[in-house]
């Protein structure tokens, strides 16, 4: 993709092709340049205008492959009947289960409001589970009782789209002016008014490199795996940790997963000689998983002294010494009945800067307090 503005006529004038009866068909396969696959999905509506300007986006400027799925309602229980609103967290679980096999992302699209809580949304994503959705409510001239503005209305859409297909991929909101990712307020369209859909240097940078990473990618698995274990799928991980590492056998983040997935499915020693495959691994590279739950994983049967020296080794490790330290107090405490550990590990979180509350509660509990 140029890093340049997007042509809108060029999108608005392929648009008027299609509903005059041409095939899209050959638009979403002959351009693709990487294997990644979007499903679009229309979500109580067939939304075929704006299903075609986002093929349009997806094919020729990020170049990839578009799964067109059929329209499908609204499920009820992501529904807010009385504000008349799809509440974000059902619909999302939702639409991870609608993920096709062919697909690494769903995005789903809805003229219905979207609400975050308790305020409304242009959209929302969930980059573990690569799924996100938007809705045109409040992007159309007509919700504001103007004229229709098909060309503005295209605009304000494709900003949204991108936006939150960059959510999938684990991106923030931006502070670059002109970004994309730049955050819009609720009912702030008149912010994206002044914006064109166009990432920044940056933020394309991480866009480009995810579109890069289909799901039979060692990568793809293994994130895969990751939503699968997320929702309870623990068979499903264990699989796709597996194919992850036969792919690619020597990755210490792999393996250290695959004893998570394991230890999900009460397969103790099926998760201790993945971990102590990812600690061989790790080498000098900073990932202290493996340790720390070897070191668990250890103390649970008894085995202290080991145990100790592995969660030393792992700290050692942790590029997050604060979240470090926080973790293990609350492990010292709960796993190893050390108390005067745990009182350890908390001053050493508060010294290094640490306040979250929740940590605050628990360093309490073993005498420490702050001021």
């Amino acid at each position: 993709m140029t890093q340049g503005y997007w042509r809108l006529a060029d999108i608005d004038n392929r648009v008027e092709a299609y509903t005059a009866g041409t095939s899209a068909t050959e638009s979403i396969t002959a351009f693709g340049e990487h294997d990644f696959g979007v499903a679009l999905l229309p979500l109580g509506w067939r939304a075929k205008e704006e299903i075609l300007a986002i093929e349009e986006v997806l094919v020729r400027w990020l170049r990839v492959r578009v799964i067109r799925m059929e329209p499908t309602s609204i499920p009820s229980h992501a529904r807010n009947f009385l504000k008349g609103t799809i509440e974000a967290i059902p619909i999302l679980d939702h639409l991870s289960a609608q993920l096709p096999s062919t697909a690494d992302r769903i995005m789903a699209v809805t003229d219905t409001a979207l609400t975050d809580g308790e305020n409304e949304c242009f959209g929302v994503a969930d980059p573990f589970d690569d799924v996100a959705i938007y809705s045109v409510s409040g992007l159309r001239e007509a919700d504001y009782h103007r004229q229709p503005n098909r060309m503005l209305e295209l605009k304000r859409s494709i900003w949204v789209f991108l936006h939150e297909l960059a959510h999938t991929f684990g991106l923030k909101h931006c502070d670059q002016e002109g970004c994309t990712m730049l955050p819009a307020r609720p009912g702030g369209v008149h912010d994206l008014d002044t914006r064109e859909p166009h990432y920044c240097a940056r933020c394309w940078s991480r866009v480009s490199s995810g579109l890069r990473t289909p799901r039979t990618s060692p990568t793809g698995l293994y994130l895969r795996a990751g939503a699968s274990l997320k929702h309870g799928r623990v068979r499903e991980a264990i699989g796709g940790y597996l194919a992850a590492i036969r792919l690619t056998p020597l990755n210490p983040k792999y393996w250290n997963d695959l004893g998570v997935a394991y230890a999900h499915n009460q397969a103790p020693r099926d998760a201790a000689r993945s971990w102590i495959y990812a600690k061989d691994l790790v080498g000098n590279l900073r990932i202290p998983q493996p340790f720390y739950n070897l070191g668990v994983l250890l103390q649970l049967n008894g085995k202290t002294a080991f145990a100790l020296a592995l969660m030393q080794k792992g700290l050692e490790r942790d590029p997050n010494q604060i979240d470090a330290h926080a973790y293990l107090g609350y492990v010292y405490r709960e796993v190893f009945k050390r108390p005067d550990l745990a009182q350890q590990a908390y001053v050493t979180y508060f010294r290094l800067g640490g306040t979250s509350p929740s940590v605050i509660e628990e360093a309490q509990k073993v005498g420490v307090f702050v001021a």
